[in-house]
């Protein structure tokens, strides 16, 4: 009965670091996915800032074909 007992204990603390593993992982992805989401966010409003409003980055140059 002793050795069950020692058994179930260490196996409830594994589960409890494994939990604890679990939820850092998810944290981690939700932070991932946070950051790819801004990215996608910044590229979108790259690409309405160059289509729309016809913005440059500094330093840029646009070069227009003359002949069409």
């Amino acid at each position: 009965m002793f050795s069950q007992q020692t058994a179930m204990s260490k196996l409830s603390a594994e589960e409890k670091n494994i939990n604890a593993k679990i939820q850092e992982q998810q944290e981690e992805k939700a932070r991932l996915e946070k950051q790819l989401e801004d990215t996608s966010e910044l590229e979108r409003i790259e690409q309405i800032a160059r289509e729309q409003l016809g913005m440059l980055k500094p330093d840029e140059r646009v070069f227009v074909d003359s002949s069409r």
